[in-house]
């Protein structure tokens, strides 16, 4: 058993050190990273903030987007006896404020100027603990213009930033490597005297939840708890040495950095992605064995599989491509119920496997191994389909409490609609008001400097409070009905659990998210948003014109096209658990709107607030129920 997560680390680097580790983007073209190259990175990095004073236990933000950088620096405040605290790039400035002054830490390390100057307040001010700052890109260009009408932000642009400069408390990046090099000159064994004094109860990040439920409270991990989830995912046997990732989820969610720290304990290589944007350009270049994403990728590709496939293409005419879909699916079928292939099924196979699979599979760059969906629910209608297109993607289930994953489906064992079974190590129960709990090695100690929400946590038998409402089938998979804290209870006294349905409503190919209400209601509304860029197709195919967006998302064809669906949901759920009426928004919601969190879960209290009026609209004629 490892001490630390360096001690895993560096156990890594001795049996693997000339092969590669990483590979990342550098002017157009993969670079690869070795073991020992990484570490001698990481350990310079580490040299450095030791150098600019920092101690053991202080706390280092990181502020950037998903990048080699952002892993380097990882390491290297652990190695110096250092905690890590992620923020995402999409945090709003008083939230990143919050987390800092939370948190007390005495050194950042930022993407670039937009992230830059949502902390100069902060650094300037005469009580701040923040000592350095340090940035890896001097240019941010951006998505979409800001407040100034800008795309691209330069350190000049950024207020105070040249006094930062004088004042030799903001560093760049490689200067900041330098430094590095320079301590490990004079002092050869500084960061060695640190990452040796780790110890397995030692914090090693403070991950911030996302606040659907509350403000953000700092999650305490510890070397002890990332091991123990690292230790468990290995004994599973999923991954080999010989795999290669794309990693493509962004490392201030847990979800991600479990998929990098396993990487290390198995010695398989990481491809660092690019913006989410070009993720399907990248994994055609890396063409990965193993990738992880949230469901809304897999989604995505879902969809765009579907109208690729309903038009047949080159090989095939759309009526012939149908009939190897159904055939497919029932070759699914009979795997999920572990049967062998039909004699009939086989000779089809034939056809299936060039016309369908590798057409699928390609998509993914070819030859993907081990899909994994995690961070949010997978429809199982999109897991279903895509296993029988050829791919199958395993779901798990955790909390960032936990460490990411506490059960999981896997290759051999998997069963579509449940997050799999528990972990090695991990003991789960149901309470009796459907609660799940769980203990294990990987649960948290607590949340920083919250005595009261820690208590909380955890009860006096050890049992961490997940929050979320589960069920065992009798085969000991594990079903996620809701989350306690969301249950509907309509003024029937009906418990209403409203993520299933929600789920169920954004299968649509055409609804982008649902949200629904009723609490001491006599029956459910929902308010949901329309994916427009399947809308906006729909409406070409049938001839439905329209001035404007908002015209079109508003116009009774539209409202048909949706109601069909929502009934069509409603039959596969008790009367009283049945949308009565429903309102189509005309945008999407947003994390700049500040309805989604950054992990792009809704905030059912800001929504809820924000469109109160046409909420209490569905209510005030209101529909009578059939009695029940």
């Amino acid at each position: 058993m490892h001490d630390s997560l360096i001690s895993l680390f560096e156990h890594r680097v001795n049996l693997s050190g000339s092969t590669p580790a990483l590979r990342h983007k550098q002017d157009a073209s993969w670079v690869r990273v070795s073991w020992r190259a990484w570490w001698e990175t990481s350990e310079r990095l580490a040299a450095a903030l030791i150098a600019l004073g920092l101690s053991p236990g202080d706390r280092v933000a990181l502020i950037s987007a998903t990048r080699i950088e952002w892993i380097w620096s990882d390491v290297a405040i652990m190695m110096a006896g250092g905690v890590v605290v992620p923020i995402y790039p999409s945090a709003m400035p008083a939230q990143v404020t919050q987390i800092l002054e939370n948190c007390a830490a005495t050194h950042v390390i930022v993407e670039n100027p937009e992230q830059l100057q949502k902390i100069i307040p902060l650094v300037q001010a005469p009580d701040s603990p923040i000592v350095s700052v340090i940035y890896m890109d001097p240019d941010a260009l951006l998505e979409t213009p800001d407040a100034s009408g800008r795309l691209r932000i330069k350190l000049s642009d950024v207020a105070g930033a040249q006094q930062l400069l004088q004042d030799k408390i903001l560093h760049r990046f490689d200067a900041f490597m330098a430094m590095g090099r320079r301590g490990l000159a004079r002092e050869a064994e500084c960061v060695a005297h640190r990452r040796r004094a780790l110890r397995a109860h030692d914090l090693a990040t403070l991950v911030y939840t996302s606040g659907t439920l509350g403000e953000p409270k700092g999650v305490e991990l510890t070397h002890a708890n990332l091991l123990a989830e690292v230790d468990a995912l290995s004994e599973l046997e999923i991954f080999s040495e010989d795999d290669v990732q794309l990693l493509s989820l962004p490392l201030a969610h847990i979800f991600a950095r479990v998929t990098l720290w396993g990487a290390i304990s198995y010695g398989f290589e990481t491809a660092v992605g690019e913006h989410i944007k070009h993720m399907m350009r990248n994994l055609a270049e890396v063409s990965p064995t193993v990738f992880a994403g949230v469901p809304h990728i897999y989604e995505n590709i879902h969809w765009r599989l579907l109208s690729q496939l309903e038009s047949g293409g080159q090989d095939l005419t759309a009526r012939a491509m149908a009939g190897l879909l159904e055939q497919s699916r029932q070759i699914s079928q009979a795997q999920q119920r572990g049967e062998p292939p039909s004699l009939g099924q086989r000779a089809a196979l034939k056809l299936i496997e060039p016309l369908l699979y590798q057409r699928v599979r390609r998509l993914f760059g070819g030859r993907p191994r081990l899909l994994i969906s995690g961070g949010a629910p997978l429809s199982p209608q999109v897991a279903e389909f895509l296993h029988a297109c050829g791919v199958l993607i395993i779901e798990g289930y955790g909390l960032t409490e936990t460490c990411a994953a506490i059960t999981v489906n896997t290759p051999e064992d998997f069963r579509f609609g449940s997050v799999g079974r528990p972990l090695p190590g991990v003991d789960i129960t149901i309470a009796e008001d459907g609660e799940i709990l769980v203990r294990g090695g990987m649960c948290a100690r607590g949340y920083f400097r919250s005595p009261e929400a820690s208590h909380a946590l955890t009860d006096e038998e050890g049992w961490l409070h997940t929050g979320d409402l589960g069920r065992f089938d009798r085969d000991g998979y594990l079903y996620i009905n809701g989350r306690s804290r969301n249950i509907i209870i309509t003024a029937g006294g009906k418990n209403v659990a409203p993520l299933v349905i929600e789920r169920h409503l954004e299968t649509s190919l055409y609804v982008s998210h649902a949200i629904l209400f009723g609490d001491r209601r006599h029956y459910l509304t929902a308010l949901l948003t329309l994916d427009r860029a399947s809308v906006e197709s729909w409406a070409r195919e049938h001839a439905v014109a329209s001035e404007s967006w908002v015209e079109l998302a508003s116009s009774p064809q539209v409202r048909e096209l949706i109601e069909a669906h929502v009934d069509s949901v409603n039959e596969r759920h008790s009367s009283f658990e049945a949308v009565r009426k429903f309102a189509i928004l005309d945008a999407d919601f947003s994390l700049e709107q500040g309805e989604l969190t950054p992990t792009l879960k809704l905030k059912r209290a800001t929504v809820e607030a924000r469109y109160r009026h046409i909420i209490e609209d569905l209510y005030e004629h209101p529909y009578e129920p059939e009695a029940q």
